[in-house]
Parts: C-alpha cells; sequence; structure tokens
C-alpha cells in the first residue's frame, strides 16, 4: 500500500489542479481512512465530476476503523521539520540513482510526478 496523495486540508478547495488526471487519481484510489475527506474533496471540487460522474457514488472498499488513540503533538517536534526534509530529500534522490539503469522506471516516475503536481513532495 502507498499513500500517493496526502493533502492538507487547506488544499481541498479547490484542487490545484481539477483536470482528468486529478479525477482519474481519485477514481483509482482506494480510501481505507477517513472516507469523509474523499467525499468533501468530491463536493468541493464538482469539475471533478465532469471526467468521472461515477466520483459522487464511490463507496470505500476497504476502510478501517479509526485508531483508538493518537500520538501526542510532542513527538512530532516541529524543529526536526528540516532535518526530516533534508533526510527525506536525499532518500529520494538514492531511490532515483538506483534506478538510473532502468529506463521504464524512469519513465513510470516522470509519469506518476508529473501526474501529482502540484502535490509532490520534492519537487526541485
Amino acid at each position: 500500500m502507498t499513500a500517493n496523495l496526502i493533502l492538507e486540508h487547506s488544499q481541498l478547495a479547490p484542487l490545484a489542479r481539477q483536470d482528468e488526471g486529478m479525477a482519474f487519481e481519485l477514481m483509482v484510489s482506494q480510501p481505507v481512512f477517513g472516507f469523509e475527506v474523499f467525499e468533501q474533496i468530491v463536493a468541493l471540487n464538482p469539475e471533478l465530476t465532469r471526467h468521472f460522474p461515477q466520483l459522487v457514488e464511490k463507496m470505500a472498499s476497504f476502510p478501517i476503523d479509526a485508531p483508538r488513540a493518537k500520538l501526542p503533538r510532542w513527538m512530532f517536534p516541529a524543529v526536526l521539520d528540516g532535518a526530516a526534509r533534508i533526510f527525506g530529500s536525499a532518500a529520494w534522490r538514492y531511490m532515483q540513482w538506483t534506478r538510473r539503469h532502468r529506463p521504464e522506471a524512469l519513465a513510470r516516475v516522470a509519469f506518476v510526478r508529473e501526474t501529482m503536481r502540484p502535490y509532490t513532495l520534492f519537487d526541485s
């Protein structure tokens, strides 16, 4: 399982992209938690339903229950955000370096990055 689209609440309305690529991403996604947010995205961005009207009736195929307890905020100090971004960016570059001799893998990454723009994490 991969989390390939992570949005902050401030990014929900309107979505920066409401094209057929974004509508397709939502159509093929399988939300497992927080399906009400998925419904909110579709309701707040009606342009998406012009590309895939069935988004309005989409159901959660594999829903899970809400977690019983949340981790305390002190476990995620904002002061570490910069270091986490540097580490994550380095890991991303290393992963791309390991694929340097596989054109099909590089083409797939290029396609996914273009599809997910402007929501990519490491789009430098």
